[in-house]
């Protein structure tokens, strides 16, 4: 089999999903110099300056969409704690308020008062519900960093002690294509 048909199949049939030229992240010029020059016989698991090159593009987007996720969580998280804790301690503040003062003229409007902003910050915590987004964003953020982690190791290996090139560049690309299609918005 020439070099040639094996990687007709592999990377240039257009039915294909996931081959070489559909990676993102990769130059064409790059996905060329890999087609051509990377495929033959004696260099199908040998690691060159471009795979590994392509590798770290990897490690740089899931870096990123991990740091990315951790701020999101973070920011979900806050908005969750400012319209959770005001539905909960409001009513507990004015419980005991109204019980002491409900002979007083203006105690009424005080409990009217209190249960509409009660109302109001619990309908906001369970409309927009910060609390479960925050917690996606953080799993999608230790996903990202567990794919970080799989190819910081793999590139502290010596060469010799490496998986095959090409299955780690299908498995990292295809890893990451996952998680970047069931992801939330960042």
């Amino acid at each position: 089999m020439t070099d040639e048909e094996r990687v007709e199949p592999i990377f240039d049939n257009p039915e294909r999903k996931g081959g070489i030229d559909n990676y993102q992240s990769m130059e064409l010029s790059t996905a060329r110099r890999l087609k051509k020059r990377d495929l033959d016989e004696e260099s199908d698991t040998s690691w060159t300056e471009d795979i590994e090159e392509y590798i770290k593009t990897i490690l740089k987007k899931c870096q990123d969409a991990e740091e990315a996720h951790n701020g999101c969580g973070y920011s979900m998280k806050t908005k969750h704690a400012f319209y959770a804790f005001p539905a909960m301690l409001i009513p507990t503040i004015s419980a005991p308020v109204m019980g002491t003062f409900k002979d007083d003229e203006w105690a009424p409007y005080f409990g009217m008062s209190a249960m509409v902003a009660t109302a109001i910050f619990s309908g906001f915590s369970n409309f927009f519900n910060y609390g479960s987004k925050s917690q996606m964003h953080f799993n999608f953020a230790g996903r990202y960093g567990d794919i970080v982690t799989d190819i910081e190791e793999t590139l502290h290996k010596k060469h010799d002690r490496r998986i095959s090139a090409h299955v780690a560049m299908r498995t990292y690309k295809m890893k990451m294509d996952s998680l970047n299609l069931s992801a939330p918005e960042t």
